[in-house]
């Protein structure tokens, strides 16, 4: 509801609800018993059918979707997506309808393993969040396509 006063509060609900709930549905179908970075491992070993980042995202952003908001935009976005050091990290933001990317909420249930992670993508201390399509897009100037 803080996003705008045009937020619809029935959509608002919804929203926080399917945020903090869904995640922990999607732990329990991931299979994850670990914390993040060793469940992607798993991930990775074939031991474990979904759970790295991208997979919550567009788990988390399908779900939001089949609400049908109309008050709410939603947007991906990816932080460390030019890092050669750190591994690249998804997620979904939660905006008012027309509001810029970097003035809604991210909501990341990646980072603690299913239960949802959320703040204002600028009070967001961890990660320096990026729209995807400019990462993607910066990627693929890099390998000059």
């Amino acid at each position: 509801m803080a996003l705008s006063p045009e937020v619809d509060a029935d959509e608002a609900a919804r929203a926080a609800r399917i945020a903090y709930d869904y995640p922990l549905q999607l732990r329990a179908e991931y299979g994850v018993t670990d914390p993040p970075l060793v469940h992607n491992a798993k991930v990775n070993a074939g031991l474990r059918p979904r759970g790295l980042c991208w997979h919550w995202a567009d788990d988390l952003q399908a779900r939001f979707v089949q609400e049908g908001f109309q008050t709410l935009d939603l947007h991906r976005a990816i932080a460390n997506g030019d890092s050669r050091l750190l591994i690249d990290h998804s997620t979904v933001i939660v905006s008012a309808k027309g509001a810029a990317w970097d003035e809604g909420i991210v909501t990341d249930p990646w980072r603690y393993g299913g239960r949802l992670f959320w703040d204002e993508v600028q009070d967001d201390t961890r990660y320096d969040w990026v729209l995807r399509q400019q990462v993607f897009a910066e990627k693929r100037a890099r390998r000059g396509l």
